[in-house]
């Protein structure tokens, strides 16, 4: 309670006066930021695929992007919407038509100008089926018509129809406008060379080693909810380190300056460790889980689906697997993205029991080595699996004990997206995926994405079509979410997915580290304000 409420206003003046008449402070000064220094992220994607940000999908390619392209709208943590690469906008009653006034005296890294023009060539270039975008084009596509440049700071995007998370969409470094010039002149390699606006420029990429970029002396028109100015450090490099042992120990001997996901196993002796600082944010968006393909035998059987998501302890997985760090996940969404419905946490608990019985009724029969078979054929799952195995073999466990056998395989982030958007050999795959919009499940669960996107599960059920293709339009935002809130539990219902656990994003940082907050999407951090204090 704050002194205001507790004692009448005059009151609290004379309290205020007499402290400064004894020369007393509130608290120590806060430290000012000092410009100089490099830093090393240490981060745990395997690989990173491209730094186009109209071409990539990729979280860790966002990751880098954001500190090299500025969006036109940054989407703040508070919910709020902030100027970006335009300074103001408004949008026609109907949804259709949205006006930026854009920065001036912008530059791209290249020296050219940031205007009207760039705007219009980067958004005609994300819906461009020669781009192959795998993010942007796919949430345009559709919806997109034209834009119009009414004048070099001036433009009009003009949509085919009303899409509700417009601003939401376009706050995101997937859909930052980059430098006309540079993809002329680079063509495909732009996605190596990538040319934007931001706080820092691309400087080299060591394909599975590093990425380095340098501080943007003349970067003067960042967001207003951050310092004004150019960036304090002078270098930023992201080292992949994918093993989590290594990158651990990267950070301990000092060779980074901070990591991603380090093994939640150590959580508590690194907050109890002074030289190191931990920094969590939850994360928008889809859960860590398996949509599970219902394609592929012996996942094409609905009872089948439902058993495996009965069969699975998931307070025991973040207990054993997590230490407790995260929390269960229950649906497609995670509780922190708009319009979550918690009427999912009900629908499937933990019952081995209910599993047996859905599988019996279902034809599936133990045989004399505990894996069930029908029609000669047993109880197969095959599960692939990048980065880890710790879930996979904790829910192996688990569906040992009801009769099904899983085979798990560990390839590289790529090859199991590969296999997975094909679908032929996999029945699980795990998508964690953060979003800021609950349009995400458009993209992961719309029976046009199968086969060349991210659904996985290749379902054919219309109601669940209509429900996505409705949210995507509908305005009226109470509306909207009770749209995203009946296709939650129309998901569940037909297993399309097996969720596992909440994930924060969790970052561990050298104590001298300063400045350290998350953006909306919580995966990512501002680079631009991190400084070393002395």
């Amino acid at each position: 309670m704050s002194l205001r409420e507790r004692v009448p206003v005059s009151l609290a003046w004379l309290l205020v006066a007499a402290v400064l008449a004894l020369g007393m402070t509130a608290g120590p000064a806060a430290a000012q930021p000092v410009a100089g220094g490099d830093f090393t992220f240490g981060y745990s994607s395997s690989f990173v695929d491209i730094l186009d940000p109209h071409v990539t999908s990729q979280s860790i390619s966002h990751f880098i992007m954001l500190n090299i392209f500025d969006p036109l709208v940054y989407l703040r943590t508070s919910g709020e919407f902030a100027p970006g690469l335009a300074e103001s906008w408004s949008s026609s009653p109907d949804g259709l038509v949205w006006t930026f006034k854009l920065k001036r005296g912008v530059t791209f890294h290249d020296g050219t100008p940031f205007d009207g023009a760039a705007v219009k060539f980067s958004f005609d270039r994300m819906v461009d089926p020669e781009t192959k975008s795998r993010q942007a084009g796919v949430a345009l596509r559709g919806f997109y018509d034209r834009t119009e440049v009414v004048d070099a700071a001036t433009v009009r995007i003009v949509l085919k129809k009303p899409k509700a998370s417009f601003l939401t969409v376009i706050s995101q470094a997937f859909f930052a406008p980059v430098s006309p010039k540079a993809v002329k002149e680079l063509g495909a390699e732009f996605g190596r060379r990538p040319v934007g606006t931001g706080p820092f420029k691309f400087v080299e990429w060591v394909q599975n080693q590093h990425v380095k970029l340098v501080r943007n002396p003349d970067y003067a028109w960042g967001p207003p909810f951050l310092h004004k100015g150019p960036a304090y450090l002078a270098t930023l490099t992201f080292r992949q380190i994918p093993d989590p042992g290594a990158r651990l120990a990267a950070l301990e001997s000092g060779q980074v300056d901070a990591v991603d996901l380090p093994p939640t196993h150590q959580l508590e002796r690194l907050r109890a460790d002074p030289r190191f600082q931990v920094k969590s944010a939850p994360q928008p968006g889809m859960p860590w889980g398996w949509p599970m393909n219902t394609k592929r035998a012996p996942t094409d059987e609905l009872k089948v689906r439902q058993a495996m998501i009965y069969a699975v302890d998931r307070e025991a997985l973040v207990k054993n697997v997590h230490q407790g760090a995260f929390k269960p996940a229950y649906g497609p969404l995670t509780p922190v993205t708009f319009g979550y419905n918690p009427a999912v946490e009900k629908m499937y608990p933990h019952d081995p029991r209910k599993a047996e019985a859905l599988l019996d009724e279902a034809g599936w029969k133990k045989g004399p080595d505990g894996i069930r078979v029908k029609d000669g054929k047993p109880l197969v799952i095959e599960h692939y699996v990048f980065y880890s195995t710790a879930e996979a073999e904790f829910v192996q466990a688990d569906f040992k004990q009801v009769g099904i056998k899983s085979n798990i395989s560990l390839q590289e982030v790529g090859t199991v997206n590969q296999v997975a958007t094909e679908g032929v050999k996999n029945n699980l795959a795990p998508l964690p995926f953060a979003s800021l919009d609950p349009e995400l499940m458009t993209t992961l669960f719309h029976s046009r994405n199968q086969g060349k996107g991210f659904n996985w599960t290749f379902h054919s059920i219309k109601e669940i079509d209509d429900l996505l293709d409705r949210g995507e339009v509908e305005l009226d935002a109470k509306k909207r979410a009770e749209i995203y809130g009946r296709f939650q539990v129309l998901a569940m219902e037909n297993a399309l997915f097996l969720p596992a656990f909440v994930r924060e994003t969790i970052h561990v940082y050298k104590a001298p580290v300063q400045g350290v907050q998350f953006n909306r999407r919580g995966y990512d951090a501002y680079f631009v304000e991190m400084w070393w204090k002395k």
